[in-house]
């Protein structure tokens, strides 16, 4: 697994900016997207110029959209295995796309 930076190992619970100070392994979709609201609206997302809740390997911004899509409600976990789950889906929809 690679991307946006998460490779090392706490990649799943990283936030933008490179923060790991929550086990996102443990909390709910819901929770999740909770948490990224609160950090947005506290002004903890932002990281010089940009500013972004993006979370979890593969820095998801909108994970509740990307569960939902792949048939997870907002009371599941946000699991390393979750998160994997998600971004096959989502890669086999884009190719299904593209062609």
């Amino acid at each position: 697994r690679w991307a946006e930076g998460t490779l090392k190992p706490d990649g799943y619970n990283t936030w933008f900016g490179g923060r790991s100070d929550m086990d996102l392994t443990k909390m709910t979709i819901n929770d999740v997207v909770a948490e990224q609201k609160r950090r947005l609206s506290a002004g903890e997302a932002t990281y010089g110029p940009y500013t972004s809740a993006a979370v979890g390997a593969y820095q998801m911004m909108t994970p509740e959209v990307f569960a939902s899509a792949a048939g997870l409600s907002g009371d599941s976990l946000f699991t390393p295995a979750k998160k994997d789950w998600i971004l096959v889906l989502l890669v086999q929809q884009q190719i299904l796309l593209v062609g």
